[in-house]
């Protein structure tokens, strides 16, 4: 038995074609990301994570489950931290900024993240288990 399925695909002369006609964006990604920067596991979840130098995180979870997260900035990532269980992702940037992502929220929203400025960039992050706390490590460079 075939079965067939039929698409329509409606086309412009190139004369109409406009630059706004065309949106190019990142459908998928797979394995590593290149310049990797910094990296963190959650061994409650079983999620690994990896920074990159453009700013981005990208997260593996079980049975080849990744998601790649955008940053709002392209600053380099210095540091990352698992809020172990929690479902949160925290990135240290060289903005100097936090990156908080919610990986419990499996809708488009959780590839937003709230951001959170500091007069220092950090270059360590912990976050006891079962604290509630973030331990931060700033680069007293000021």
């Amino acid at each position: 038995r075939q079965i067939k399925n039929e698409t329509k695909i409606a086309s412009l002369p190139d004369a109409e074609l406009q630059e706004d006609d065309i949106c190019y964006r990142q459908t998928a990604h797979h394995g590593l990301p290149a310049h990797s920067a910094a990296t963190c596991y959650d061994s409650v979840q079983g999620l690994f994570a990896v920074g990159t130098k453009d700013g981005a995180a990208k997260v593996f979870g079980t049975r080849g489950v990744e998601r790649l997260l955008s940053p709002p900035s392209k600053a380099p990532v210095s540091c990352m931290v698992f809020a172990q269980g929690l479902g949160f992702l925290v990135v240290g940037t060289q903005l100097p900024a936090l990156h908080v992502y919610n990986l419990k929220d499996n809708t488009r929203s959780a590839m937003r993240c709230t951001t959170i400025e500091l007069h220092e960039f950090p270059v360590s992050l912990e976050a006891p288990m079962g604290s509630g706390y973030l331990n931060i490590g700033m680069s007293g460079t000021e």
